[in-house]
């Protein structure tokens, strides 16, 4: 398409109907985007088997303008954006779940409690009662919920903030305490870490997937607990997502938010559909030639259709055949057409100019160089 066109179904793309939208927005405030989300994650929750470590995390979608959900986030690199919540697998990266964080709702259907125990109940729905490991930052790590995921067959690994009440006071304190020690603390099939890596400064980490207090020899003088290894190889994998999609993204500069959320569902299913051809196949590609080759492909069908339409000027149907090898017998019959320029065939010193170009090579070729054939005699032949 051209242009134009491009910029023209960029600028009025919706994802719901704009009938009844103000109704709808009184009980949803992304109602705007909700079905194209939600249908978007359903494909990835059933496209792909997660392995038995995943990682939940936030992640910020750049964004400055005007939404009633918009946060601020000095940590992350673009500062104000969309708050996306997301569970990741933390070997291949695929993002498998996702949730938008809007705020507080208005009463309703949507209303949800968007504290952080909940918010990992959520997420872990598609595995619920398989066995695997959840990463988890101090933002949503406590031992509620660690009891909750035992329940449902489920471990935990994360930081744990030291203002819970669970903690033992000695656990918190770096006074008269040598720098690299660790302290382990055991409450049935969990495991509390207090490791001191320099002065003035102490990690508390919380575990069920361990159960017990070995140090990871490779560590050296550092003598790290195997959790604060474990989850320091574990716990990058939201980022990692992130940075990837980020390299080779479709996002255009807009200020609309329902777009911005579009632009980020189209990055991460670029991602996953690399993921699910590498793991289906042992053809391996880079991510830009990858991406290339499904658009590619998605635009195969469509290019085709096109080339059947009489109205499409012969140019067109010639760089169509050219950029994605199609071959059809009418295409055959497309001359490249010029303005003018010199015979292909004549010496350049006659400058010959000519407006006519071959049929097979579509090269320019004046009067003196035509070959008439009369059309009963190339039948013949």
């Amino acid at each position: 398409m051209s242009e134009k066109q491009f910029e023209f179904l960029l600028r009025y793309i919706r994802f719901d109907d704009i009938r009844g939208r103000e109704e709808r927005k009184k009980f949803d405030k992304i109602t705007h985007v909700r079905w194209l989300f939600e249908s978007f994650i359903l494909q990835c929750k059933q496209s792909y088997s997660l392995s038995e470590f995943v990682t939940i995390d936030e992640k910020l979608q750049a964004f400055r303008g005007r939404c009633s959900f918009r946060q601020y986030i000095p940590s992350k690199p673009a500062k104000y954006g969309i708050k996306i919540f997301a569970m990741v697998d933390n070997i291949s990266y695929f993002t498998s779940n996702m949730e938008i964080y809007a705020g507080k709702q208005p009463d309703g259907p949507f209303s949800i409690d968007n504290s952080p125990k909940n918010v990992v109940h959520r997420l872990i729905q598609p595995i619920r009662n398989t066995g695997r490991n959840v990463t988890i930052d101090n933002w949503f790590t406590s031992v509620p919920l660690a009891d909750e995921l035992l329940n449902q067959k489920l471990t935990l690994l994360g930081t744990l903030r030291k203002n819970k009440t669970q903690i033992p006071q000695e656990f918190k304190i770096t006074k008269n305490r040598p720098v690299f020690s660790s302290y382990f603390g055991f409450s049935g099939k969990k495991v509390l870490v207090s490791y001191k890596p320099k002065n003035n400064k102490i990690v508390l980490l919380l575990s069920t997937m361990h159960n017990d207090n070995s140090i990871d020899s490779s560590t050296g003088a550092a003598k790290k607990p195997n959790m604060i290894t474990m989850y320091n190889a574990t716990k990058g994998s939201v980022d990692t997502m992130d940075k990837k999609t980020e390299n080779y993204t479709v996002a255009r500069q807009c200020m609309r938010w329902p777009l911005v959320v579009f632009y980020s569902m189209l990055n991460i299913g670029g991602l996953n559909a690399q993921i699910i051809f590498q793991e289906n196949t042992s053809i391996r590609k880079t991510r830009l030639v990858f991406l290339k080759t499904l658009a590619r492909q998605l635009m195969q069908e469509q290019m085709e259709y096109r080339l059947t339409m009489d109205c499409l000027p012969k140019q067109i149907k010639l760089r169509l055949n050219e950029y994605c090898n199609i071959t059809r017998t009418n295409v055959g019959e497309i001359q490249r057409v010029r303005a003018s320029g010199r015979c292909t065939f004549c010496d350049r010193s006659k400058d010959r100019k000519a407006t006519k170009v071959c049929t097979n090579c579509a090269r320019l070729i004046c009067r003196d160089h035509i070959i008439e054939t009369y059309p009963d005699c190339f039948e013949a032949s």
